[in-house]
């Protein structure tokens, strides 16, 4: 990353000199050039697909194919994506009063169950095995590409929204003593975790809904706000309007690490562009938005825009990594 940009000490306690960077669209990955697919993987896509739509709609299917061989499984994950795609395949868009409320159908159930997430990502960081294949190289990503633009930009406050357990949050703030860290999660229970594991002087955890945080600051102009899996769970009209409040308070950069993939409402994959685009389903309960527009007409300039390969199960899986500079 230090060769796109021009480098800047972290002793600057004045807002941060913007970033001087020609844009060029070279720079930015569309997903059909970055990840490349054979032809056996796509007839394999849509034979289950067409498998797991046949038997959502048959009574106790994924019952029992909760008991069947590795093959029968890939039928089952068919099954519930069907079943799921049809239930939230009009959520992307949104139009939900507070997204962020546990009832209100987006994200985790309830607080338990978000403590419970959070407690998972803390065992499997302590022993290395990590259910969610993809941890690592998203940890490791993350890491490097904050570390990054911490150390160089003269960013003096991360915000990291979603925050669950603040590991990579943890990393940063023992490095940058300097710098303010705050982690933002509408749970309780997360909050008591992070503070029961974490304990810096420069990394605190807050409780509540995001945009309320963001209507008490007078200026974000030293600011990086950043989501990782987070942005997923929620629909456009939320990451519209939070983009939007973030740009009232000249917050600096906008980072987002979240995961992409083949659409199960296009069977294609969701390509960024800089005019305004609906959002679409992904997968589950998860959406894929247009950040390069939403960006785009908030002041926004995408500055790297990439999809990171995973070790996760499934092949068309990537994180799609993107760093925005207000103009």
């Amino acid at each position: 990353m230090g060769e796109e940009y021009n480098k800047k000490g972290t002793d600057s306690k004045s807002t941060p000199e913007k970033m001087v960077v020609e844009r060029e669209h070279k720079s930015q990955q569309t997903a059909a050039e970055s990840i490349h697919l054979s032809k056996g993987w796509f007839i394999r896509f849509y034979i289950f697909r067409v498998c797991g739509f046949i038997l959502s709609y048959i009574p106790y299917s994924r019952q029992a194919l909760s008991f069947s061989l590795r093959i029968l499984n890939k039928l089952n994950r068919a099954t519930h994506s069907e079943y799921a795609y049809r239930i939230n395949q009009k959520k992307a868009i949104g139009n939900i009063s507070n997204p962020v409320d546990f009832d209100s159908g987006y994200g985790y159930e309830n607080a338990d169950e978000e403590r419970r997430v959070g407690l998972m990502y803390k065992a499997e960081i302590i022993s290395g095995n990590h259910m969610n294949r993809e941890s690592p190289a998203l940890y490791d990503h993350a890491i490097s590409v904050l570390n990054d633009l911490v150390g160089k930009y003269g960013v003096r406050q991360v915000v990291n929204f979603g925050v669950s357990y603040a590991y990579i949050d943890s990393v940063l703030a023992k490095k940058y003593s300097d710098v303010n860290f705050v982690g933002i999660d509408r749970s309780k229970a997360i909050k008591q975790l992070n503070e029961e594991e974490f304990r810096f002087k420069n990394l605190s955890f807050i409780a509540g809904d995001v945009m309320d945080w963001i209507n008490a600051q007078k200026d974000l102009s030293d600011t990086l706000f950043y989501s990782m899996r987070t942005c997923v769970l929620l629909p456009q009209d939320f990451i519209e309007k939070l983009y939007k409040k973030l740009a009232d308070r000249n917050c600096y950069l906008i980072v987002g690490f979240e995961p992409f993939g083949l659409s199960c409402s296009t069977n294609s994959f969701y390509e960024q562009a800089e005019c305004k685009k609906e959002s679409v389903l992904f997968r589950d309960t998860m959406y894929l938005h247009n950040y390069l527009g939403i960006l785009n007409s908030n002041g926004y300039e995408m500055k790297r825009l990439e999809y990171i390969k995973t070790a996760h199960v499934d092949k068309d899986y990537r994180i799609q990594s993107f760093i925005a500079q207000t103009r």
